[in-house]
């Protein structure tokens, strides 16, 4: 084994004090100057750097291999790509180490090393400082102008201050660069977090298909394609509004940006597609990025537009790319991101840039396509007013390198899931295991025999009026405000006889209206879960009515939770059934007769009860009289419809407490995604009136299922519905008296020997009536 080298090499670099994901994804370096010092020349030098926290790497990467020259090295810049898999654990700021090491390739020894803490910033994070080289020099550069312009204060006049002077002008005109440099850049990686190809977006391109297919006879978008100017317009026109109808069914809730006070005046964090398309919150920059990926998912080019506090969709409107054998149009800027006020209004008005507002689809609005479009416009004549108004191409973006951010997102089994895109080729998808509750694999079986469950099943009107197909979003249906990952804790708890305090979601905490949070809607997922586990549980149901749509007020969740405990109570006094059930859970798709708006049908109902407290208060428990159930409708639905029988749906897994709730939802998203369907599996959370006689049937037919077929004859009508029937004990009591064959009649009320001696006396005729009647049947036919 070659002996190591004695020599120290000498290590110097510039490296970038906050890291960015987006930066990296861009391939842009984080380490400005790396310079090496050699006493001696060396044969065989490896450069590593990394940048870690202890045992985890974020990212990793070789600098140089090969043969070094005594003396100092040329100085180099060094991009380090970020692990996706590690950035999908890096929820918040995170404290590392970017670490060079100059190793002996032939023995592995260290020959010199350079260390620096460096922060990695938040996987969603929007950095406006651009390029992470660049701040560093910025902050110095505006120090030293501090510095000058004190000077200045302190010299009246002479030679001193004209060379200060002359200094302040050169920094000025050095801090425009870098600002506009760092802006620029900025502004071009928010196409980053575009993600076309995010599950998500594919979900509402085939939504948007259909509204299109149905508002134009053609689902598909083709508008580039056209010959003629105009007709291209159109089309582009109508595909931009089909992908904004079908944002608008969604019902997405405006929100303001995710709590991040460290990042109020240096970036903005933004939501994953997923968690704002499946009814969830966004801002507007939420909206935007989501709506860029489905336009340019289809084939369309998104351009965001950038004013003062707000940003909106805008699209091309003309096809900008050159003809075969030709240039570009003259009208397009062919760049990632502008500033040029006059050149942005003329794209406007000369028709070739396309506005719509984002955030007019979300909930509780109900403004039309058309009508987003003039307050897009609007939205910007007084952006141009107001300060800097910024155009960013996406398409252009993705030519200068700017390419999607993997999509991260949590799985209802408690694995996050990282979904890479490769240009041209299949996506990479990677599972991060995280930990899971407990289950024990014990199925919840239904034992009856087949025949038995086809009657129960036979019960159901599979069609969008059935409310277990079609929640709705009436008082009779109450949202609950709970993150994914709350849907199988709250479900566990209930089942350990946990009760909730049930509130409205304007009835926060006073700290958090302290930070400018006035509803729980709105709060992170942490936030909520924490209150969980306080037993407060927020409901905010969003009204539809013309008269007061939006959220509805406290006063108004008061009278509408009293009326749902109020009508439960009712049912059960009077039909013994009580229809109020949490649904967990819930499998959406296009309704074919209403143009954009979706079905919404329940996976998993649990049975619960509200008390209403003397003081006005409601509390939230389990019925322990009934028992949790998969929706049987939407099980035969899926049956009839696509073919598709999902075991673990029928008869889901349980864990400690109940039903394990976050793997039923995981096998159900798993076996749609493994067919291809247009469905889409939300997990969320409503409290729902389901007061239905098929279903009560059902449940009564589950519940005493033993004892009916315990029963001669229903046992006969399961196992041996083609053969005769006889009654064994009555045939066997045909000899006895009156009075003990009425003992052993079974009769809906009470037999009396006046009414029941006709039945005694014809016991013998009761098989061969029963055959003749099976004789004329249809033997396929189920008697119910």
């Amino acid at each position: 084994m070659p002996s190591a080298p004695s020599i120290t090499v000498g290590v110097t670099a510039e490296v970038a004090e906050e890291w960015s994901w987006a930066a990296a994804h861009a391939r842009i370096p984080q380490i400005l100057a790396l310079t090496l010092s050699l006493p001696e020349a060396l044969e065989n030098v490896r450069v590593a750097v990394t940048v870690e926290d202890g045992p985890e790497v974020f990212g990793s990467t070789v600098a140089f291999e090969g043969e070094l020259a005594s003396g100092v090295t040329t100085p180099r810049s060094v991009h380090l790509p970020l692990s996706a898999r590690a950035m999908a654990g890096v929820d918040e700021r995170r404290a590392g180490e970017c670490v060079i090491r100059v190793e002996d390739r032939a023995t592995g020894s260290l020959l010199g090393e350079y260390r620096q803490a460096v922060d990695i910033l938040p996987r969603d994070l929007w950095s406006w400082s651009g390029d992470p080289r660049r701040k560093e020099q910025i902050d110095r550069l505006k120090h030293h102008y501090a510095s000058i312009q004190q000077r200045l204060e302190e010299v009246d006049s002479g030679a001193e201050a004209d060379e200060l002077v002359q200094q302040r002008a050169g920094l000025e005109r050095a801090l425009a660069n870098l600002l506009g440099h760092s802006r620029l850049v900025s502004r071009s990686l928010l196409a980053s977090f575009s993600r076309p190809n995010h599950p998500d977006v594919l979900m509402l391109a085939r939504e948007a298909a259909a509204i299109r297919g149905k508002r134009t006879g053609d689902p598909s978008f083709s508008a580039f394609q056209a010959d003629d100017v105009a007709e291209a317009e159109r089309e582009v026109e109508a595909s931009v509004s089909a992908i904004y109808e079908a944002l608008q069914a969604r019902q997405i809730s405006y929100s303001e940006p995710p709590p991040g006070w460290d990042y109020a005046e240096s970036g903005q964090r933004i939501r994953d597609h997923g968690a704002v398309a499946r009814s969830g919150l966004g801002t507007c920059m939420d909206t935007t990025v989501l709506t860029a990926a489905v336009i340019e998912h289809v084939g369309l080019l998104p351009v965001m537009v950038l004013i003062q506090g707000h940003i909106f969709i805008g699209y091309w409107r003309r096809n900008p790319e050159p003809p075969a054998n030709g240039s570009r149009p003259e009208w397009f800027p062919a760049t990632p991101a502008m500033n040029d006020a006059a050149r942005i209004v003329e794209l406007v008005e000369g028709g070739w840039l396309g506005l719509i507002e984002t955030t007019a689809f979300t909930a509780g609005r109900r403004t039309s396509a058309a009508d987003a479009r003039v307050e897009a416009r609007r939205r910007l004549e007084s952006g141009l007013a107001d300060g800097p108004v910024w155009i960013i191409d996406v398409a252009e973006a993705r030519k200068a390198g700017v390419s999607p951010l993997p999509a991260v997102q949590e799985r209802a089994d408690g694995v996050t899931e990282v979904i890479e895109y490769r240009p041209g080729g299949a996506r990479d998808v990677t599972e991060v295991p995280t930990p899971t509750r407990e289950a024990t694999g014990e199925r919840i079986v239904d034992a009856h025999p087949p025949r038995y469950r086809t009657w129960k099943s036979s019960l159901f009107t599979l069609n969008a009026r059935n409310a277990l197909l079609n929640l709705g979003s009436g008082p009779s249906v109450q949202p609950l405000v709970l993150p994914p990952s709350g849907l199988g804790e709250l479900e566990d708890r209930l089942n350990q006889d946990v009760e909730f305090e049930l509130l409205s979601g304007y009835s926060i905490p006073e700290v958090y209206r302290a930070r400018e949070i006035y509803n729980a809607a709105v709060l992170e997922s942490d936030d909520v879960l924490r209150l969980l586990g306080d037993r407060r549980l927020y409901v905010q149901r969003i009204s539809q009515a013309r008269s007061s749509a939006g959220p509805i007020s406290t006063t108004k969740f008061a009278s509408e939770i009293r009326s749902m405990a109020r009508r439960a109570k009712e049912a059960h006094d009077e039909r013994g059934m009580n229809p109020l059930f949490l649904c967990l859970g819930a499998l959406r798709w296009p309704l074919k007769d209403r143009s954009g708006a979706l079905a919404s049908a329940p996976l998993i109902l649990v049975p619960v009860k509200i008390a209403v407290r003397r003081g006005g208060g409601f509390v939230l428990s389990l019925d322990t009289s009934a028992q949790t159930t998969p929706n049987a409708a939407l099980i035969e639905w899926l049956r009839r419809e696509y073919d598709l029988v999902i075991p673990s749906l029928s008869e889901p897994a349980a864990d400690r407490a109940g039903i394990d709730v976050d793997a039923v939802l995981a096998d159900v998203r798993n076996a749609i995604a493994a067919r291809g369907l247009a469905l889409d599996v939300a997990s969320t959370a409503s409290l729902a009136l389901l007061d239905l006689a098929a279903f009560r049937m059902w449940q009564d037919l589950n519940i005493h299922g033993d004892a009916f077929l315990r029963h001669p004859l229903v046992d006969h009508l399961v196992h041996t519905p083609t053969e005769a029937f006889a009654d064994a004990a009555v045939m066997a009591s045909v000899d006895a008296d009156t009075d003990s064959q009425l003992d052993a009649l079974i009769t809906p009320i009470p037999p009396t020997p006046r009414r029941s001696a006709p039945l005694c006396g014809h016991a013998k005729d009761a098989a061969s009536c029963f055959r003749g009647h099976r004789a004329r049947a249809n033997p396929r036919r189920s008697p119910t």
